[in-house]
This record gives C-alpha cells, sequence and structure tokens, in this order.
C-alpha cells in the first residue's frame, strides 16, 4: 500500500470531518452567542409530564399539545413495540418505561386496539404486567388510582431528621438526583394523594396478569432472595417491611410532623431561577408535594417551579418532549 495514498486520503477525511462539525457549530449558535441543544431521554419523563397536566387539571393539554406529544412517544417506539432506556433501537426493551409509553397515549386518547398498542400490550403482559415495574411506574399509578399506595415501598420522612454524618443512612447518602427526587416523594407517601377523576379504575385492566389482584411483585421474596444470596434484596425488603409496620405508629409521634418540615424546607431552600433541582423528576415532585402540605397551586413558588417546568419542553418537528434536566438551573447539594 502507498503510504503517501493512504496519509492523504486520511488527512482529506480529517479536514471534511472538522470542516463538517465547524459548519454545524456555526449553524446552531444562538444569536447571544451560546449554544442551547436538547438533551435527549427516554419517553419516561414525557410520559409523567402528560400525567403531571392531568393532575393540575386547570390547564388541560390542547389538541394541537396532544398530537406533538403522541407523535414523539410514538417515533421513539421500537418495532416490537417496546420502549427502551436507550434512544429507538439501541437497546433492550425495558418494561417500567413500555408502561409509561402505553399510559401516556392511553391518556392522549390512542386507542388500545391500535396495532403498536397491542404489540406493547403483548411485551408488558409477557414480562409480568404491572406487577412488576419500578418504583416511579408504581407512583404514577398510584397518583392516578390505578395501584394502591399500601403497595408501593416505604419512604418514611423522618428520613430528613437523621444526622449527616455516623453510620446511619441518611438523606446524602444517595446521589444527587435520587436525593431531591425521594424528599418530595417522603412527603407523597405520607399523605398518598389520589386524584380521582383523570382516568377509571379500570383504565390499564388490560396491563394486569390478575386485574382482581392489584399487588406488586416488583422484588424477591425474602424467602427467594435469602436462598438465591441476594442479600443486598433481601436487606432492603426486610428494611421496607419493617418500617410497614412501625408506620402506624410513626405518624402518631410528634417527629412526623418535625418530618415533614424538614422535607418541605430542603425543598424551598434549593429552588433558584432554574426551580429545585435542575432535574425533572424534582420540579415534578415537589410541586405535588408542596400541594399535600397545603401550598395553594397559586403560590409564588409553586407558580414558578410550573414555570420552571415548561423550560424543560422541546418542540421541534419531531414533536414535543420533555428533556431530564433544566438548562437554567443550578445544582444546591
Amino acid at each position: 500500500m502507498d503510504e503517501n495514498v493512504t496519509l492523504t486520503s486520511l488527512e482529506g477525511a480529517a479536514h471534511e470531518a472538522i470542516s463538517g462539525a465547524a459548519s454545524y457549530a456555526h449553524a446552531t449558535m444562538k444569536p447571544a452567542g451560546n449554544w442551547l441543544c436538547e438533551l435527549r431521554s427516554t419517553v419516561s419523563f414525557t410520559a409523567q409530564y402528560v400525567v403531571f397536566r392531568a393532575i393540575l387539571g386547570d390547564n388541560p393539554l390542547s389538541e394541537k399539545e396532544k398530537t406533538k406529544f403522541q407523535v414523539w412517544i410514538e417515533s421513539q417506539q421500537d418495532s416490537n413495540g417496546c420502549w427502551g432506556l436507550l434512544p429507538k433501537g439501541l437497546g433492550e426493551e425495558h418494561l417500567s418505561t413500555t408502561v409509561e409509553g402505553y399510559l401516556a397515549l392511553k391518556l392522549l386518547g390512542v386507542s388500545s386496539e391500535q396495532a403498536n398498542m397491542q404489540a406493547a400490550r403483548q411485551f408488558i403482559l409477557e414480562s409480568g404486567g404491572l406487577s412488576r415495574v419500578g418504583v416511579t411506574t408504581q407512583l404514577m399509578l398510584a397518583l392516578i388510582g390505578l395501584l394502591p399506595w399500601s403497595e408501593l415501598p416505604k419512604v418514611p420522612p423522618e428520613l430528613l431528621l437523621l444526622p449527616e454524618r455516623g453510620p446511619l443512612f441518611n438523606i446524602f447518602s444517595l446521589a444527587y438526583w435520587a436525593r431531591t427526587s425521594a424528599v418530595p416523594i417522603c412527603i407523597l407517601r405520607h399523605h398518598e394523594p389520589v386524584y380521582h377523576g383523570i382516568v377509571p379504575f379500570d383504565f390499564l385492566d388490560e396491563l394486569w396478569t390478575n386485574p382482581q389482584r392489584r399487588k406488586m411483585n416488583y422484588t424477591s421474596s425474602l424467602k427467594d432472595s435469602w436462598k438465591d444470596g441476594e442479600l443486598v434484596t433481601l436487606s432492603g425488603t426486610m428494611a421496607d417491611k419493617s418500617l410497614g409496620l412501625l408506620e402506624p405508629a410513626l405518624r402518631l409521634l410528634p417527629t412526623r410532623s418535625l418530618a415533614l418540615a424538614a422535607c418541605v424546607r430542603f425543598i424551598l431552600d434549593r429552588i433558584d431561577d432554574g426551580g429545585y433541582g435542575a432535574f425533572w423528576a424534582a420540579n415534578y415532585g415537589a410541586v405535588l408535594a408542596l400541594l399535600c402540605e397545603g401550598f395553594s397551586i397559586k403560590h409564588t413558588i409553586v407558580v414558578h417551579l410550573i414555570k420552571t417546568i415548561d423550560k424543560y419542553l422541546w418542540e421541534d418537528e419531531e414533536g414535543s418532549r420533555m428533556q431530564v434536566c433544566n438548562h437554567f438551573g443550578s445544582l444546591r447539594l
């Protein structure tokens, strides 16, 4: 092989790639001289936003908005009817994400008898149905009355009262994104709000392997976890069951009101121009949690958070979707 020819060819390809990259960067530059690009994620966040708008109720999605969300969600569905944790065609199908995509489309008015919905339903049932979905999906279902709150893991607000340093688990043991999302969930788990009237009780009955038994089977039983040596799962399940036994007593202690107040303070202390936590799930949970704690939908902070959430939306010729992070927020640990 002629090395000169090879080097010349490689050099030309490099120059072509660099020129293309520079042209693209220049074309996407904003008038102010900065760049603002989409941060793509799974359809889960868009599905959660559809549920969120239905819960708030005061500003329902228009038909135009519904169409744009539907177009985006369906565009991300694989040929086998599933949605995954990665962009279309790049990852394995994922049960919880598929359930959320299905739920969102049905809320947007798509018939469950449509071909893509039937394909999604088949995968969901073959994967164990709604009883096998993850915690985030469980929360969505509980909020709109499709799953009893008693089936969700216990997340006591007393976590906020534990010392930040020491041998015990505390809220700062969690990663930043998990921490900001978990605190609102502590409040929601205490109040267990159900927003009736959004959908009928049997709205997703076709996704239960047994609609008469709405029980979660997300993790293995204590016996199976012990037998299989799954010590982390075993510990988590034991902790959840223990908290379930303690919960009635914890609700009666004066520390519960102190813990809820600590959760609210945690949220309020981390609100800035970018909302709460610069993370979609954190803002979404914070709005619902503050409403449960007596804040009005017209309260300045709630209005600010809802307006901030709108900044997460991205719309183009591909449709509308929700981004996972806010470009304008800061990280307050």
